[in-house]
């Protein structure tokens, strides 16, 4: 090593892996909505999903409180923003196809919730979105979930499934919880967001899209442009404040599973055991400790809630075009894309080694039937609907809209987008 490591700063690395989670004008509601036979690319809604008749009985999802209101899973009316109009036709698509009235309801507590109705014989609830980091543990041990391998109509090895997470959670032919397109809107994206008027106008003319799908970009590289970045101040060049804007309550495990580390891995036996070699470990410990330490003081570290990090010192030195690179969660910042007057790019977190192996950190997103569902292959058949529509027009239009917004036009960041969004990482 450069310099010596110490015990706290590798402690740091360590106890960082755990895992953390995660309108327009309106105008008159569209009355000649069209079937969804007649759009484009719903054959897969027609050919895959049974036509069943539920008896036009209440189908009632369960999730935390005000989650509807960023996830845009149920609409019950047109409004004029685009992502909610998706959401209602969406809606009406699958309580017409199935004769059945959605009903979405969130309380304070999905794990208890579950628990009393479970205790009282069940039926109470259809479809479940629970808290990633609230009770998961106690849902996949106490026989509340279905195990959805058991259920037909669930394509589970579609690409409205997030396969990585399909195949690290299924244990011996369990798999009690999935991450579907349905989701998307409340899924974690986890990437670095690169200002790329600045990038252009530091003098680098490698185009950091081709650097990632060439496998080539790698935290050595990024390291480098962050210290090319720190050079710049001390010339009369373009003055940049920071390379790097870091959010070190949460990107420390991020950057640290982006560069190999994995807190479960398989044995030859096909069981669960812990991840971690010392070797490994040290390998990301040099790499982050040259980045963030070694770069001539250009990174800026920050802490906070989801809820203080548009107001934060982190979000305005970024906004303000002070750095070139900050830490960011596509999933959850979302809206505060918009803020932006410069021009971006979308990057996933470096490897250590190189090749095209990103991982794009996610823990959130999941979705579970209990297994005193009303009726568990009804849920199923829903769940697929909801999944299959959302892959066809949900990821689309929230790629359009909310993150691209004013880059709409630029099919290049599209592309990057949905490359990271088939690269998510989940580990169990």
């Amino acid at each position: 090593m450069k310099r010596k490591l110490s015990q706290g700063i590798l402690l740091l690395f360590v106890l960082a892996l755990g895992f953390c989670a995660c309108k327009s004008e309106d105008q008159p509601p569209d009355t000649t909505q069209p079937s969804l036979s007649e759009e484009t690319g719903a054959e897969v809604l027609q050919d895959l999903l049974p036509t069943i008749d539920m008896g036009n009985r209440e189908f009632v999802m369960i999730t935390e409180p005000t989650w509807n209101e960023y996830n845009y899973f149920y609409a019950d009316e047109y409004n004029g923003d685009p992502i909610n109009d998706t959401a209602y036709r969406r809606t009406m698509y699958v309580e017409n196809r199935f004769q059945f009235v959605m009903k979405y309801t969130e309380l304070a507590g999905v794990l208890q919730a579950l628990r009393n109705s479970d205790m009282a014989g069940g039926g109470d609830y259809d479809l479940v979105y629970p808290h990633p980091n609230d009770g998961t543990a106690a849902l996949l041990t106490e026989g509340l979930l279905a195990n959805l391998r058991e259920l037909p109509n669930l394509h589970l090895e579609r690409e409205w499934y997030s396969q990585q997470q399909v195949t690290d959670y299924e244990v011996n032919g369990n798999l009690m919880l999935v991450v579907s397109d349905y989701s998307i809107i409340g899924q974690g994206i986890a990437g670095l967001l690169c200002n790329a008027d600045r990038y252009a106008a530091l003098g680098y003319t490698d185009d950091l899209y081709d650097v990632v799908y060439s496998g080539e970009w790698t935290i050595e590289r990024m390291t480098e442009i962050v210290k090319d970045t720190a050079s710049v101040n001390e010339g009369a060049g373009d003055k940049i404040d920071y390379g790097l804007v870091f959010r070190s309550n949460s990107a420390c495990n991020i950057f640290s599973h982006a560069l190999g580390e994995n807190i479960l891995v398989r044995n030859a036996d096909g069981e669960f055991e812990l991840g971690f070699t010392a070797s490994s470990m040290t390998a990301v410990a040099e790499a982050l400790y040259e980045l963030l330490y070694e770069t001539n003081g250009n990174v800026l570290f920050g802490e906070g809630t989801d809820a203080m990090f548009p107001t934060s010192e982190m979000w305005t030195t970024y906004r303000q075009g002070s750095s070139l690179f900050i830490t960011y969660d596509f999933g959850v910042f979302t809206r505060y894309l918009r803020e932006l007057e410069f021009e971006v790019c979308y990057l996933p977190y470096p490897t250590l080694e190189g090749g095209a192996d990103y991982r794009v950190v996610c823990g959130s997103g999941f979705f579970a039937i209990p297994a005193k569902a009303e009726n568990t292959e009804e849920s199923a058949v829903v769940l697929e609907s909801l999944s299959i529509y959302s892959y066809e027009y949900m990821r689309p239009e929230f790629f359009n809209t909310i993150l691209l917004g004013r880059l709409s036009e630029n099919q290049n960041d599209y592309e990057m987008l949905e490359y990271l969004h088939n690269n998510k990482f989940y580990d169990f």
